[in-house]
């Protein structure tokens, strides 16, 4: 699954990747994965994808981390 994903945030904040907002963020829910459909709101031409990859972790990294690993990640993004 992939933990980090998103697009810069609005106003061109600096914002930590451990947290999540509307902008995406440290997502960590395993629920993310093959044909999975996700919308972000585009203040402008910028963007972040796949920080991380987990091999397993439930939902959270409760303990601040899951299971690390390497990953060829395909992506498809329409505006």
């Amino acid at each position: 699954m992939i933990g980090c994903f998103g697009v810069a945030p609005a106003m061109d904040q600096a914002i930590s990747t451990a947290t999540s907002g509307p902008y995406g963020g440290n997502m960590d829910y395993r629920g993310f994965g093959a044909r999975v459909s996700i919308m972000f709101p585009y203040p402008h031409l910028a963007g972040c994808f796949s920080r991380d990859v987990h091999a397993a972790q439930g939902d959270g990294e409760i303990v601040g981390t899951g299971i690390e690993t390497a990953a060829e990640v395909q992506l498809r993004c329409r505006l």
